[in-house]
């Protein structure tokens, strides 16, 4: 894939490891098209569906001090956040046949982000809106005074330009 996105309260977590989360799969639900889970740890329901272009997340947040998503690349990627609720760039993803070939996309939230920062391995840059580079990241903060506040995010890609990934979302 792309990158990775993952969900956190707290403090802004980069690794992996530590944004991973507890889920019970009587708290899940799977088909071809839809998943939802109930990620225990941050006490966060995460949807997602999707089509050949297009992804699009619904989170449904505690009421918490800040609740983080985070967009993670290990390839060389390139990453910005506009207007406080779109993020667009682009990323190498080597495919299963060892060929790497570049994607780009375009996301935009429901809600403007409170706050935003970037990452670099495990060096982290709050308030910074760009990156590029390889293991890299970008956080969009929320504070979340009330119980069941939810932010959608919708990503398009493309294979052929921003332009392109914009379209779709």
């Amino acid at each position: 894939g792309i990158g990775n996105l993952m969900i956190n309260t707290g403090s802004v977590k980069t690794d992996a490891a530590a944004n991973a989360s507890r889920f019970d799969h009587d708290h899940e639900t799977a088909t071809p098209y839809y998943y939802q889970v109930l990620l225990e740890d941050p006490d966060i329901n995460t949807e997602f569906t999707l089509t050949k272009n297009t992804v699009l997340f619904r989170f449904t947040l505690p009421e918490n001090e800040t609740s983080h998503i985070l967009l993670t690349f290990t390839n060389n990627a390139s990453i910005q956040i506009k207007d406080n609720n779109v993020i667009e760039g682009e990323a190498v993803v080597r495919e299963r046949n060892n060929t790497s070939v570049k994607h780009y996309f375009s996301a935009k939230l429901s809600k403007p982000v409170a706050s935003v920062g970037t990452w670099e391995g495990s060096d982290i840059s709050p308030d910074e809106k760009t990156k590029t580079g390889e293991n890299i990241g970008l956080y969009m903060s929320y504070p979340t005074k009330t119980q069941q506040e939810t932010v959608e995010m919708n990503i398009g890609i493309s294979s052929n330009s921003i332009e392109e990934a914009r379209s779709f979302v």
